[in-house]
């Protein structure tokens, strides 16, 4: 919290001066040890007598024998995490006599260890969005081969999710959509093109609604292919033309499911050709490079 410090793990002869901080963050303490090394610069060792800004807190550290300070920055390489390592002395000068290369090490180390954590916790938030969409998704075909209306009410809440997991670590749902067993394949892979295509979106700078945008056309684009047959669409060789005339009719079909949904044009229109090519040889329209929509662009290359 960039606004407020609270300490979360103090141990010694100080614990209960630490448990009893909370520093908000203005004009005053903005330039203090504490936010200057959260910020990420060296506040140095300092005597609490000597340092006027630590001004209310000088006479509550006093009291629990807090003479010298040193504050070092915590810094994680997993979206920007970051913390203070500050440690206490009952006497002046200590850090200055001992040096900060032992404790400047511990910094890092803790740095290390909050990455560690942070990167597992979101793995394990990744997997759970990566079941949650691949069930939407196999939900959403099995509608359309039932002949039912299919129902993508719930594609945007489920890419809000994604494109939060990948804004936290782009690594972890993108890796975990693209393991995918054979008769899942079709769906995880709608799951992975998402988070690809919001990768993307940020990579190239669309504003947050071109990112949602993408990751919909991203979760939707294959929908289609419910109306190919599953020995057809699941085939582990190479296609006959009879069998690639019909799989080549999926963006087509896609695109008809997704009518009367509420869906923004750009959607749909990737959703329609996403198979086609810049030199106007793609399908299903075999449209030339300059009528192919941006997010039509990008899930032919996700």
């Amino acid at each position: 919290d960039t606004h407020t410090i609270r300490p979360q793990v103090y141990a010694g002869p100080a614990a209960a001066y630490a448990e009893s901080l909370s520093i908000e963050r203005n004009l005053l303490t903005r330039i203090g040890p504490a936010f200057t090394t959260l910020d990420g610069k060296s506040a140095g060792p300092f005597t609490v007598s000597q340092l006027s800004l630590f001004g209310p807190w000088r006479e509550a550290a006093r009291h629990h024998g807090i003479h010298h300070v040193l504050a070092l920055p915590i810094t994680s390489t997993f979206n920007g995490y970051s913390g203070i390592f500050v440690l206490y002395a009952d006497r002046n000068g200590y850090f200055d006599e001992v040096g900060e290369s032992l404790f400047a090490a511990l910094a890092e180390l803790f740095g290390s260890l909050m990455t560690v954590a942070a990167e597992r916790q979101e793995l394990q938030r990744a997997a759970s969005i990566c079941a949650n969409a691949k069930q939407a998704v196999i939900s959403m075909f099995s509608e359309a081969r039932m002949g039912r209306a299919v129902d993508a009410s719930s594609a945007p809440g489920l890419v809000s999710e994604i494109a939060d997991s990948v804004t936290r670590n782009p690594g972890a749902l993108i890796s975990l959509a693209r393991i995918k067993t054979a008769d899942e394949y079709t769906y995880m892979h709608s799951v992975a093109v998402c988070a690809l295509m919001v990768a993307l979106a940020r990579q190239i700078d669309l504003d947050e609604a071109g990112v949602r945008m993408a990751g919909l056309a991203g979760l939707l684009h294959d929908l289609g292919k419910a109306h190919i047959p599953l020995e057809i669409l699941n085939k582990p060789g190479k296609l006959s033309d009879a069998e690639f005339a019909l799989m080549r009719g999926h963006p087509g079909a896609g695109h008809a499911l997704l009518q009367g949904q509420g869906l923004p044009a750009p959607v749909l229109d990737a959703c329609l050709h996403h198979h086609e090519k810049i030199d106007g040889t793609g399908y299903p329209h075999r449209l030339p490079a300059e009528q192919i929509g941006t997010l039509a662009r990008m899930a032919a290359i996700c």
